[in-house]
């Protein structure tokens, strides 16, 4: 295959004298192979330069040749590794030459994935190109990376290989990622691990065009080369190498969204969701052991994607659930004898958020029968998980009724579902609600009117980053939390006894965690839950008034048929919301009449003044 060369490369020209003391190529790669020296490391500058020059007179190039050069300047990259006392006293001529060296590169990269097909020469080129690059990198972080990092050649080559539309580069990036070390997706992924790379690339992004395009192209570059690992074009390519391929796109993905930016582009844009459908076709088409083995990799990554950070936790599971992350888990779980822990992990944190409603109801419209959850090699897991989903089902009729009941005063007499109308929020903030005009007014005058400006700033803040609760959500797992609560009132007068004896009821507090797919509910001393409890810190003390009123009338109250509760429930990895309900006693159960929510980091150490109240689910 033959290349033209287009465009002019930087660099200095080569004087007479320095023209004739070049090394012929044979010789020098020799000479760089065994000991090496100043003048050697020197000698192959001065020929990488001036071969450089040659090749730019010639009409058109052979990419055997182009190869040849890129793998010299591997070897002078490599000598100076090998001899840092070499390395610091041509690090200079280093400096000059990386301006040459990157756009040289780029030319011949650009004209060799501009082939109509790949062929075994071009994909060795390019190979061996992108190890220069990344030896390159690795070279001095001191002296030549603030260099590297200043050529925007060199971040241009890096956007060119992902975002550029060609026919055939897909093939030929696949063909690099079967290449051993897969040169290309590690100075990818090499570039964004190093946070002042990293940093500079995103500002190489945002330069090139509006800031709300860049990251949207490259992820969508990403994906769409991630589809196109199953399309039918590719038949002729192993599974292993198109599951290598698609792990190795995930993964760029995921150290992508270490910018807040392009986390919120990867998510708003669904590129996750887009990915996870691609694993969920990928894993449908395959039953064998060993194939479900290599796609257990992209499956962690894109829930690592999906868990970072603490915006949006509770949509991206949605996303999962909706684009059929549960089916490809249960395929490679049906499959797999020997499951890596982190899928067992992914069960055990991803179950927890069954408990918002959207989740719970994708994840019946999608599986009908859950018993068929207990199937495969992690039967046990799965049956945890099927025995939660069954019990927010059957204990909430929540998922089947429109009707918003809810209401944030906290001396609201209302019956409890059987509201005429939806509650109403707060025009201000929208923070709280209110079952009538009247609760609105005795809760404003009491609480809210102190709250209000701060409440607004935070649910701003939060919708914006799309980290907020929903009331909907509030209203789902309060009906939740007040099921679970009757489920174990009974056993609690005989376990605070044990616990505290000399205690009365309104000195304990019950707290059932939803923090895991094992739901337990504990008691702790009502005087400790005033406001901060067990190294927990909440994010909004304006309702720090209103929480402690709470626990204050139930501490002082005379009416018998009160109980206060609080239930923990997972919002993101780091963070959790916990609510503090008030019920009263109608008939033969309680009803939870009202609540405070409050977001709060998850406990740093176990709670040592706990008592234990194991939750059993009906077989």
């Amino acid at each position: 295959m033959t290349i033209t060369p287009t465009m002019p490369v930087s660099g200095s020209a080569e004087t007479a004298e320095e023209a004739a003391e070049i090394i012929p190529v044979e010789a020098l790669r020799r000479l760089l192979k065994g000991k090496t020296s100043i003048e050697t490391v020197q000698a192959g500058l001065r020929f990488l330069r001036a071969d450089i020059k040659f090749k730019l007179a010639q009409p058109r190039l052979d990419v055997g040749e182009l190869t040849g050069w890129a793998s010299t300047f591997v070897l002078v990259l490599q000598a100076c590794q090998q001899a840092p006392r070499v390395k610091e006293e041509v690090i200079d001529e280093l400096v000059d030459f990386v301006e040459t060296a990157c756009s040289w590169l780029y030319l011949t990269i650009l004209s060799a994935m501009r082939q109509r097909s790949p062929t075994p020469d071009s994909v060795g080129f390019l190979s061996v190109a992108c190890f220069s690059l990344s030896v390159l990198f690795d070279l001095d972080a001191a002296r030549l990376r603030p260099v590297i990092l200043s050529n925007s050649t060199f971040f241009k080559i890096l956007v060119y290989l992902w975002t550029t539309p060609t026919d055939y580069r897909d093939t030929v990036l696949m063909e690099l990622t079967d290449r051993a070390n897969c040169p290309f997706v590690g100075l990818f992924l090499k570039v964004l691990e190093s946070k002042d790379a990293r940093d500079t690339f995103f500002r190489y992004l945002l330069s090139l065009r509006p800031h709300d395009d860049v990251p949207e192209n490259i992820i969508w570059a990403l994906t769409r080369r991630a589809e196109e690992c199953i399309e039918p074009s590719y038949s002729n390519v192993s599974t292993t190498r198109r599951n290598r391929f698609f792990t190795q796109l995930v993964s760029i993905l995921v150290v992508l969204s270490a910018s807040s930016l392009m986390r919120q582009q990867i998510v708003l844009s669904r590129g996750l969701a887009f990915l996870c459908s691609v694993l969920e076709k990928t894993a449908s088409k395959e039953s064998t052991e060993d194939s479900c083995k290599e796609q257990i990799p992209a499956l962690l990554l894109l829930f690592e994607l999906a868990s970072t950070g603490n915006s949006r936790t509770v949509s991206n599971m949605n996303d999962l659930v909706s684009s059929g992350f549960l089916s490809a888990l249960k395929v490679i779980t049906r499959n797999v004898r020997m499951l890596p822990a982190g899928v067992e992990d992914v069960i055990k944190t991803f179950g927890p958020y069954i408990a918002y409603p959207g989740i719970l109801t994708l994840v019946v419209q999608a599986y009908p029968d859950p018993a068929r959850f207990a199937e495969g090699y992690m039967g046990s897991r799965w049956k945890a998980f099927k025995d939660v989903a069954m019990y927010n089902v059957s204990n909430t009729d929540v998922l089947g009724t429109s009707k918003f009941d809810l209401c944030d005063n906290l001396t609201c007499k209302r019956k409890v579902r059987a509201a005429k109308q939806d509650a109403m929020k707060c025009s201000g903030c929208s923070s709280v609600v209110y079952c009538s005009v009247n609760c609105q007014k005795e809760d404003w005058h009491r609480f809210h009117r102190e709250e209000c400006a701060r409440a607004r700033a935070d649910r701003l803040l939060r919708v914006s980053e799309q980290r907020c609760y929903r009331h909907q959500d509030r209203l789902f797992q309060l009906t939740l939390f007040e099921a679970h609560f009757n489920d174990v009132v009974d056993d609690l007068p005989q376990k605070h006894k044990a616990f505290r004896p000399g205690f009365g009821t309104n000195d304990i507090l019950p707290v059932i965690s939803f923090l895991e797919l094992k739901i337990e509910a504990a008691i702790e001393p009502t005087i400790d839950c005033k406001w901060t409890s067990y190294q927990r810190e909440y994010l909004q003390d304006y309702l720090k008034p209103r929480h402690e009123a709470l626990v204050e009338e139930y501490r002082t109250t005379k009416n018998r048929s009160m109980r206060l509760a609080q239930a923990e429930f997972v919002f993101s990895r780091d963070c959790y919301v916990t609510l503090t309900a008030k019920f009263l006693k109608r008939g033969d159960s309680f009803e939870a009449v009202t609540c405070v929510y409050r977001y709060a980091t998850r406990p740093k150490i176990e709670p040592v003044r706990r008592s234990t109240v194991k939750m059993q689910f009906p077989q």
